[in-house]
């Protein structure tokens, strides 16, 4: 059975996808990737929309700040009293040439809203992060970092503007931050799939059907079709959508549908 062939069986004839099961590893790998793909674009377009807010919020944040210069690993302006704290739409800004702000104060701006609090203060730069993005990525927050650590020590705020409409910065920030949600949506897939795949040996085990885990777990990714379709459709909608709850009980669902006509062991 072709690629294209499996596609439009999955979605107009679920009953024949046990021949999935002929399919192999490699076409079946690239058929993964391709749901993974749909899966994520949802999130894809929202780490789009984040991104540009996160810029256009620098950009505002920039306007507001006096002209700053960052030397000898220091924070240099001439109007230091002048702190600024910029609340934008997930992201708190601090400019605090004064160092009137702590590293616990920049950790406590993060809420349930928050995703990211960053801070110039007269020698450091500090992130502070939602917890749960701070543990996925394996790092503790909050960040601290001396200009120098950050590349930054030489940084103006001419260059700060310069940088945040550069779109040759801009763009390889939203295709890396796509990239990495789609490495976490490809592992919790794959993992969902194992999962499906090891109760569907279980269950052709019990009903003596003439299937092996590679076969039962090829038939579960190729049922995967239409609840990645709905699902996907339904958080582009709403982002809070629960059908993705229900989405290992639909790949269940149109596996039972396939097997239905595979022969019992002699």
């Amino acid at each position: 059975m072709s690629f294209f062939k499996t596609f439009t069986t999955a979605l107009f004839h679920p009953s024949k996808l046990a021949d999935s099961r002929k399919m192999n590893i490699f076409k079946s790998s690239l058929y993964v990737l391709l749901l993974t793909f749909i899966l994520s674009l949802p999130l894809i377009k929202m780490v789009n929309g984040n991104v540009n807010a996160f810029f256009n919020d620098v950009h505002k944040f920039s306007d507001s700040i006096p002209n700053f210069n960052i030397k000898n690993n220091q924070l240099v302006t001439s109007q230091p009293n002048k702190g600024l704290i910029y609340q934008g739409y997930h992201t708190v800004l601090t400019f605090d040439p004064l160092d009137k702000r702590t590293k616990k104060d920049i950790q406590e701006d993060i809420t349930n809203e928050t995703i990211i609090s960053i801070a110039l203060n007269q020698k450091h730069l500090i992130i502070g992060l939602q917890k749960n993005m701070a543990k996925s990525l394996n790092l503790s927050t909050p960040l601290q970092f001396t200009y120098k650590e950050a590349g930054i020590n030489q940084l103006s705020k001419r260059e700060l503007v310069q940088k945040i409409t550069d779109s040759s910065i801009k763009y390889p920030v939203i295709l890396i931050s796509a990239a990495i949600a789609m490495m976490f949506m490809l592992v919790n897939f794959v993992f969902n799939l194992i999962i499906l795949a090891i109760s569907a040996t279980l269950y052709s085990k019990l009903s003596n059907l003439d299937l092996t885990f590679s076969d039962n777990m090829k038939i579960c990714i190729f049922a995967s079709t239409w609840p990645t379709i709905l699902q996907t459709v339904a958080q582009c909608i709403n982002q809070n959508s629960m059908i993705a709850s229900l989405s290992m009980l639909l790949i269940l669902f149109f596996y039972f549908i396939a097997v239905k006509n595979v022969p019992q062991k002699s």
